[in-house]
């Protein structure tokens, strides 16, 4: 089953949001190569995520 791909990046920005947002919150410095590792990461799970999600029904 295919979760779409509107869906899929809509999880994506989640999922970077949901890792790069306490940084910002508490004001904690993210250097770029962790902030490029968060991308990467995110890449590489969002559309499992999805599916997951799909088949959760959520």
């Amino acid at each position: 089953m295919d979760s779409g791909p509107v869906l899929t990046e809509v999880v994506g920005v989640q999922l970077l949001l949901m890792n790069v947002l306490k940084s910002v919150a508490t004001a904690q410095p993210m250097t770029a190569a962790a902030f490029d590792n968060i991308v990467t990461e995110v890449h590489k799970v969002k559309k499992t995520v999805a599916r997951k999600l799909i088949q959760e029904g959520k």
